[in-house]
């Protein structure tokens, strides 16, 4: 990362329930402002390809919206790795393109894009077997700083959150 203030945007990206937060890295200083879940609704009176594609439309509409917001300098996510089912492997397949269309930014900027294993941000909790609860105090006890707007959440959001800010964190440290 450079010596200049960076934007970086976490994800821990899920075709129901994507997680993503923001932060600044500078002076050797990651902070975190806000996260939050981003959530994808199928019609589950459409053929399933078609619930697929509005899924995926749905999430790359409010993450675009992200992006033009924030403008990052660098992209990070805990990308999904493997799948037991092939509905699975769709969500997979989903969560890849996504990050990968978003690092690529229509042409006009490549981001660096930085890929974490999920093994790794258990790694960096002092576990690798992390239980989702163990990740939420690891970043409740390493960033006090988000304690203002995520103790308000519930459970099911702060976990997709705080796994999208350890990535962050493992990225740059």
């Amino acid at each position: 990362m450079s010596n200049q203030p960076v934007t970086i945007i976490g994800f821990d990206p899920s075709l129901r329930n994507w997680g993503y937060c923001i932060a600044t890295y500078a002076d050797n200083k990651l902070t975190f402002h806000q996260g939050g879940v981003i959530h994808s609704r199928s019609n589950t009176k459409q053929k399933q390809n078609l619930q697929d594609l509005l899924s995926a439309t749905q999430l790359y509409s409010q993450l675009k919206q992200l992006m033009t917001t924030h403008k990052p300098d660098y992209i990070v996510a805990e990308l999904p790795v493997g799948s037991q089912s092939s509905r699975a492997m769709v969500s997979y397949a989903t969560c890849i393109s996504l990050c990968s269309v978003l690092a690529f930014n229509d042409g006009i900027k490549t981001r660096p894009f930085i890929n974490i294993p999920p093994q790794e941000v258990k790694k960096t909790v002092g576990k690798k077997n992390a239980t989702k609860d163990e990740v939420i105090q690891w970043v409740a006890e390493n960033y006090p700083d988000t304690k203002g707007w995520l103790d308000n959440l519930p459970k099911s959001k702060k976990e997709h959150i705080c796994d999208a800010i350890v990535a962050t964190h493992t990225a740059v440290y």
